[in-house]
């Protein structure tokens, strides 16, 4: 019997597989549903990797006008999510070239803040800082990969499956990197 997290994964699944075979036939509702569910997150993600978000909207807008353009010509790729972060991530590499967009991520990944509201911030207690600033400071001990796979893992509740295909790395790496990164991120926060 599947867990209701394993439900809820298929079900997003199925519904992105049937928004986009529909999008590929030419439904517009279908491909503005797609970008709309995703736009927002692939901008989050995109100002992960460089701060300036005219180039990152541009980025999204030219993946988009190029996925429909080539509608018909593209497959039904496993996860809809893994393959738009991963176009994302390459287009915005090309745009910025691989030395720059690597000094851009290590310069952005360890600024890897939770962002709080006005109200938050205003309620918030002297306790609460003080165990922000020690999360702010175990995330920025990580190494980049580290942070990239805690970003895709626990903020954009990617699976298993679509970290491995958007970081180009197998399950088993994957496993490694993330339990790597949760050890090191325990061990700072215990002390």
């Amino acid at each position: 019997m599947k867990s209701e997290f394993e439900h809820r994964y298929d079900n997003q699944s199925e519904n992105d597989s049937t928004l986009w075979k529909s999008f590929k036939y030419g439904d517009r509702d279908s491909f503005s549903a797609i970008y709309q569910k995703y736009s927002h997150i692939l901008l989050l993600y995109g100002l992960k990797i460089t701060d300036d978000k005219e180039l990152v909207m541009d980025c999204i807008q030219d993946l988009f006008i190029e996925l429909w353009k080539n509608k018909l010509n593209l497959a039904v790729p496993n996860s809809v999510k893994a393959y738009l972060f991963s176009s994302m991530q390459r287009r915005l590499i090309k745009y910025l070239g691989r030395q720059n967009a690597d000094r851009i991520q290590k310069e952005k990944y360890p600024s890897l803040e939770i962002v709080y509201s006005r109200e938050d911030e205003l309620i918030e207690s002297q306790t609460f800082r003080e165990n922000k600033n020690l999360i702010k400071g175990a995330i920025g001990s990580l190494t980049m990969r580290q942070k990239q796979v805690i970003f895709l893992k626990f903020y954009a509740d990617f699976t298993y499956q679509e970290i491995s295909e958007v970081m180009l790395i197998g399950k088993e790496s994957l496993y490694n990197l993330l339990s790597k990164a949760i050890e090191k991120l325990r061990n700072r926060l215990d002390k």
